[in-house]
């Protein structure tokens, strides 16, 4: 599934390792979510099951960072660290099921939005940082990061999905000096 979203973030470069920092972003993310298809087949029958889930969530990443080619024109910046990611409004959950059997078609669907129990999700991410300086001040941006929830997102009661995504963004940094 794609998600979409915006980020702030600040950077702070340790005055006596310049190239290292630490990265605090805020950021929100919609549509997170998963998609899980099952298949049963026996003599003359199938039953086929998706169920796509999707919500948003507030983003908290605190992320070490290492800047190869500081103040050049094209910066390298790996990045990583942990999250914290809090779930906002309801779960969409989305179940369609098809049945072929014995000269049968059949198919239903059914969405449902429901609470989620989850206050606090905790992961880690791992990613990188492309810069394309313009100016000492300005640059343009593009980001991959691997995100890992370590705990399940808990709706009504039951654990029902642990969120591992790549994300790819584009943006623009202005520095203050």
């Amino acid at each position: 599934m794609a998600c979409g979203g915006f980020a702030f973030w600040g950077n702070y470069s340790f005055p006596s390792i310049p190239a290292l920092g630490i990265q605090g972003e805020l950021g929100f993310l919609f549509n997170n979510g998963t998609e899980i298809t099952a298949e049963s087949k026996t003599t003359g029958a199938s039953i086929k099951v998706t169920d796509k889930l999707s919500y948003t969530t507030l983003e908290l990443p605190i992320l070490m960072t290492y800047t190869v080619n500081k103040g050049g024109f094209f910066e390298f910046i790996p990045h990583g660290g942990f999250y914290l990611s809090f779930p906002i409004g309801k779960c969409k959950q989305e179940i369609d099921t098809e049945v072929k059997a014995l000269g049968y078609s059949g198919k239903d669907s059914e969405t449902t939005k429901d609470k989620i129990d989850s206050s606090v999700i905790v992961g880690m991410a791992i990613g990188t940082d492309f810069a394309f300086n313009f100016s000492k001040t300005s640059a343009l941006m593009l980001n991959m990061r691997y995100m890992y929830d370590f705990n399940e997102l808990k709706v009504d009661g039951d654990e029902i999905a642990r969120r591992s995504a790549f994300l790819f963004s584009a943006g623009y940094r202005y520095t203050l000096h």
